[in-house]
């Protein structure tokens, strides 16, 4: 299964044993930063004069990605970075699990807290992880520790994306807040400063 970019950053997101790293709003803004970076990656979106330029609406291939692209080329205004992704953020989260449940990537847990309050948890099957994103963790540790690495675009966006959402002591453990900086600069550093903006608004 060749996965998105953001269902890479959802399943790194999630522990083995179904539970979130953040709450859901704060994943649903992860989440559209993901398909902004994915479309920017893909060429089919760019920085213009502050705000994100549609280059070309014709789809990328990835569904979730494409649904968000359609989005952004239908809207009568070019948004800023951070609007974009409050506009994308809407409900983006459930979509992405829904894919990953259908794909046998994660299992969908219903249940109830004190017997009462409805709670799903999104385990990985047999409680493995999974080797995608095995092999993304793994690159994106290089990407922050090894000054020789190389890290592929993808690998950056993930890191840009755990750092907005101040994930890094669940991705990183162990390595201070000062050595992870991520080497990018243009759309993703862009994209990156929306989404931790957007999350700083909504719990400031």
């Amino acid at each position: 299964m060749t996965m998105s970019l953001a269902e890479e950053l959802v399943l790194i997101a999630y522990d083995t044993d179904g539970t979130a790293w953040g709450t859901g709003t704060a994943v649903d803004f992860a989440v559209a930063g993901a398909h902004l970076m994915e479309l920017a990656l893909a060429g089919r979106i760019a920085m213009r004069d502050g705000r994100i330029a549609v280059l070309d609406p014709a789809p990328t291939g990835s569904p979730l990605a494409d649904a968000a692209l359609a989005v952004l080329a239908a809207d009568p205004k070019p948004r800023r970075p951070k609007e974009a992704v409050n506009l994308l953020s809407k409900k983006a989260l459930q979509p992405v699990l829904d894919r990953l449940v259908e794909s046998g990537v994660m299992e969908r847990h219903d249940q109830k807290v004190l017997l009462v309050v409805p709670f799903t948890r999104y385990p990985s099957p047999g409680g493995v992880e999974h080797p995608t994103e095995t092999e993304r963790r793994r690159l994106m540790h290089a990407a922050v520790t090894d000054p020789h690495a190389t890290p592929d675009d993808r690998t950056q966006a993930l890191v840009a994306l755990v750092t907005a959402a101040d994930w890094h002591r669940r991705a990183f453990p162990g390595l201070p807040k000062h050595t992870i900086r991520p080497r990018f600069t243009g759309v993703l550093d862009d994209l990156r400063t929306a989404v931790r903006g957007a999350i700083a608004d909504t719990y400031s």
